[in-house]
């Protein structure tokens, strides 16, 4: 009984230290980190760079269809207070690899990176093309200093298409520099960073106008599942009389969320489940030209 015992009380032990926590600390993808960049976009055959500044937010967590389980990141232009789009993407801690669901085409995740690589690994992924697999080589690992901190960074590059695509991932602070080059060029950096409560770098601020979206859309409710309250956002590309509906998975209507003129831009409803019961649901958006849906989970 009592082999039996210290086997017990060994077996977590074993199981953590199969966590590469340093392959981890290469991407912090956690709630509330925040990261700033510049983009530089080089207009060919002129090469006239022009400059916008993002914000990505971790804000919390859903589910989809897959049943597994992602960060969301909203991404924005600054200083607007318009949200351009989310991102979801998860870390799988025993693999360390990194996948983005694709929210819009393929709805099914997708291979972002791999924590794990070392100088000549090479992995098959994409970053930012669903299904324009690419095979990236890391060649490098040094030591760097990114934002008056001493780190180091994985300098990883594609061979499919060499010298169209590089980027860097640096040791707690994640992706601080990617270059794309096709028609043009497409130069990212990291400006700031909030990771874990401490800051780096310096906020952005500037002056910027407004961007509107280019099309209607209905994004995954976050936290999810959630009790009681969860938030939605959607899109629109011009003001519109929209209706944003509750139903149970029978099709019955259980509440009308929405009903009005919203303006164009992102808009966004904190729905409160108080009194409803738990199970999955299914919310709608419907207007004139566009009608969309996506599936919640509401738990007690």
């Amino acid at each position: 009984m009592k082999k039996l015992i210290l086997l017990i009380l060994i077996s977590p032990i074993i199981s953590f230290s199969q966590i590469d926590t340093t392959a981890l600390s290469f991407y912090p993808l956690r709630t509330g980190n925040i990261w700033e960049y510049v983009q530089i976009l080089y207009d060919d055959p002129y090469y006239m760079p022009i400059s916008s500044y993002y914000r990505y937010t971790v804000v919390g967590d859903t589910i989809f269809p897959n049943n597994k389980l992602y960060k969301v990141i909203r991404r924005k232009y600054l200083p607007t207070s318009q949200y351009n789009n989310l991102i979801f993407q998860r870390i799988d801690t025993t693999t360390c690899n990194v996948y983005e669901y694709d929210n819009h085409y393929a709805y099914d995740e997708y291979l972002l990176d791999s924590l794990k690589m070392q100088v000549w690994d090479t992995i098959y992924a994409s970053r930012g093309i669903y299904a324009n697999s690419t095979r990236y080589i890391c060649r490098e690992i040094k030591p760097d200093t990114v934002l008056g901190i001493i780190t180091q960074t994985k300098f990883i590059e594609d061979i499919d298409f060499v010298g169209f695509h590089w980027y860097e991932l640096t040791q707690n602070m994640g992706l601080t520099y990617y270059y794309s080059y096709e028609i043009g060029g497409v130069e990212i950096r990291l400006l700031y960073a909030k990771i874990n409560g401490i800051e780096f770098g310096t906020p952005v601020s500037i002056d910027q106008k407004e961007i509107i979206p280019h099309q209607f859309k209905l994004y995954q409710n976050y936290s999810n599942p959630f009790n009681p309250t969860t938030t939605i956002l959607f899109e629109l590309p011009y003001p519109s009389k929209i209706e944003l509906s509750l139903f149970n998975i029978k099709g019955q209507l259980i509440r009308t969320l929405l009903n009005g003129k919203y303006s164009a831009g992102v808009n966004e409803y904190k729905f409160d489940a108080r009194g409803i019961s738990a199970g999955i649901y299914i919310y709608t958006l419907k207007t004139a030209q566009f009608s969309q849906s996506r599936k919640c989970i509401v738990i007690h």
